[in-house]
């Protein structure tokens, strides 16, 4: 008895699990909604200038590089 089978990437489209699909969506917004309550708050410049992609979220304030990394000897 053959079993037919569609493509893998059929399969994912399906179920959302292609890079820009719902699931990753999902994911990322989660993923954002837990971070903000840890992002530091002075005048709400680093809050307010973000970036949110369906794969990547970036802070795009000029001292969220010092804020992530630290002091640089």
């Amino acid at each position: 008895m053959p079993v037919k089978m569609q493509p893998t990437s059929v399969i994912k489209a399906r179920l959302g699990l292609e890079p820009n699909g719902r699931v990753q969506k999902f994911f990322t917004n989660t993923c954002y909604k837990h971070m903000d309550k840890y992002v530091p708050m002075d005048n709400g410049d680093l809050r307010t200038n973000v970036d949110i992609k369906s794969d990547s979220i970036t802070y795009e304030s000029p001292y969220a590089r010092y804020q992530y990394y630290g002091v640089r000897e």
